[in-house]
């Protein structure tokens, strides 16, 4: 079996080798999308700054572009896209939060309160970008891509507490209280990165891409919000978590 599936491989690539298609000038249009998400209950959930650790985290993130591009026969390519994301973070999700009765030293209760926070982001960004595209074997290649984009999101910020309330004493019952309030803030951002891909024609004119990766800078410019000081934020990361992948099909033409 071992045996089968090596000479498929050799075969494949040798087939590919022949068919090997050179970089040519002409455009590309391009169509992405990303998503990720991920429930972290509280043993796996690093501890904050201020030392406090969340009792749940949720985190969820959608993403859709589409560019266009105009290459070279050397590889070389460059153009302009939107990339719209949506993302929602919420702390100690309703589904975490424990049970308010606490013992304390005298073998009573304490009961106390439980805050939950809830921020959803959605970001409109243009883009333009440069890239290099270098075929490796056959129909595969790699690209490494420098982007800029400029973001404008809406921001809602959502505080749900939850305060105990006993309905019943003997024996005692407790229900929790919901309160809730929301802020809205507008951010504007400039994000510079590098974005390393692979990419296979299927075809002459159809390919898939799958973007790997990042590296990035991220400048808040603007912040409606509460503390003004907040739009000095900035950020460079370097990621391969999946959170940043990206998958990519592509016309060329």
């Amino acid at each position: 079996m071992r045996k089968i599936i090596l000479l498929t491989v050799l075969i494949f690539s040798i087939g590919s080798l022949f068919s090997q298609e050179n970089n040519k000038g002409g455009f590309f249009l391009r169509s992405s999308i990303n998503y990720f998400y991920q429930h972290k209950d509280r043993n796996d959930i690093e501890i904050t700054e201020d030392y406090t650790i969340p009792l749940g985290l949720i985190t969820s993130d959608f993403g859709f572009g589409v560019n266009v591009a105009r290459k070279s026969k050397s590889g070389i390519y460059y153009g302009l896209g939107y990339a719209y994301n949506y993302s929602k973070e919420i702390i100690n999700p309703e589904s975490d939060l424990p049970d308010l009765k606490l013992p304390n030293g005298s073998g009573g209760g304490v009961y106390h309160s439980v805050r939950s926070y809830t921020t959803i982001k959605n970001t409109n960004s243009p883009v333009i970008f440069v890239g290099y595209n270098k075929y490796l074997l056959g129909k595969l290649s790699f690209s490494i891509e420098f982007y800029t984009k400029y973001g404008f999101t809406n921001s809602k910020n959502i505080q749900d507490t939850y305060i105990p309330k006993a309905i019943s004493y003997f024996p005692i019952v407790m229900e929790y209280q919901k309160t809730t309030t929301e802020t809205d803030d507008k951010i504007q951002s400039i994000e510079l990165g590098l974005l390393p891909s692979i990419r296979y024609d299927f075809t002459k004119k159809i390919g898939l891409e799958l973007a790997f990766g990042n590296l990035h800078y991220f400048k808040k410019i603007k912040d409606t919000g509460t503390f003004e000081v907040n739009s000095n934020s900035s950020q460079i990361k370097a990621s391969f978590k999946p959170i940043d992948w990206r998958l990519s099909f592509y016309l060329q033409f």
